[in-house]
């Protein structure tokens, strides 16, 4: 069993996917395939702990991240680096690289779904197989950025 199996994970990795949007709890439950009761129930605990937050029109409750929580910045950058690690990202990176860090926006959990994906290479460019690095881009659909030095 794989911990996106629960109900919770996949309400909270899509708020994670998509930090910016705001949706309605009709849209979610469609967009996750899960039982409106599931998501209320999660939304609610959420909203508990402050990780969502929510506004109302008429009878529509409209949920949205709350981007400034230190809990959801940190698992914003949890989430994300998991993410890497599933793309194989340290095989994009021989091993005579000196270090190789990510940093910007992901790094500080502050991305939104426009933001680049920023990483540093010390050591020669060769270091980075340029091909694995294009793959892991194409699967994260965001732009990916390499600084050597």
């Amino acid at each position: 069993m794989s911990f996106q199996s629960f109900g919770g994970t996949k309400v909270l990795e899509w708020f994670l996917e998509h930090p910016t949007q705001k949706v309605h709890f009709r849209e979610l439950c469609r967009h996750l395939k899960l039982n409106p009761l599931t998501v209320k129930s999660y939304c609610e605990e959420f909203l508990k702990n402050h990780w969502l937050q929510e506004e109302r029109k008429a009878n529509l409750r409209i949920f949205f991240l709350n981007n400034n929580h230190f809990a959801v910045k940190a698992m914003k950058k949890a989430y994300f680096l998991e993410r890497l690690r599933k793309l194989r990202i340290k095989e994009a990176v021989d091993d005579t690289a000196i270090s190789f860090a990510l940093y910007g926006s992901h790094a500080s959990g502050e991305y939104d779904e426009k933001s680049d994906v920023d990483f540093l290479v010390v050591g020669r460019k060769e270091t980075v197989d340029s091909n694995a690095l294009k793959k892991i881009e194409e699967r994260l659909d965001k732009p990916v950025q390499l600084t050597t030095i």
